[in-house]
C-alpha cells in the first residue's frame, strides 16, 4: 500500500474514464489499480485508513485556523506570510 497507491503521486495521478488495466508500480504511476493500491487489505480496510488520513489532516487544518484566531494580537508580515504559507500547504493536503 505505502509504494503504489496514490497517496505519494495524489493529484498528478491522472483520472482515467473506463479501466486503464495499466498495474500500479512502486516507482511509477498508481494508475486506477486499485488491487495492487490496498495491497494485502480488505477493500473496506483501505477506504478507512485513507478516511481516517482525509478526517485527521482537516481537523488539522480547522484547529491550525482557530489556533491561529486566538492569538490576541495582530500578526506581523512575516508571521502573517508563514501562517498563510502553512494553511496553503494543509489545504492542500486536505484536498489530497
Amino acid at each position: 500500500m505505502v509504494y503504489s497507491a496514490p497517496q505519494q503521486l495524489g493529484p498528478a495521478n491522472l483520472l482515467w474514464a473506463e479501466p486503464t488495466g495499466y498495474r500500479a508500480t512502486m516507482t511509477g504511476f498508481p494508475y486506477d489499480d486499485l488491487d495492487r493500491w490496498r495491497s494485502i487489505y480488505p477493500l473496506e480496510v483501505f477506504i478507512s485508513q485513507l478516511e481516517k488520513v482525509s478526517g485527521g489532516i482537516a481537523r488539522a487544518l480547522k484547529e491550525l485556523r482557530a489556533a491561529a484566531a486566538r492569538i490576541g494580537r495582530p500578526l506581523t508580515d512575516t508571521e502573517r506570510q508563514a501562517l498563510d504559507e502553512e494553511l496553503s500547504v494543509a489545504e492542500a493536503a486536505a484536498i489530497h
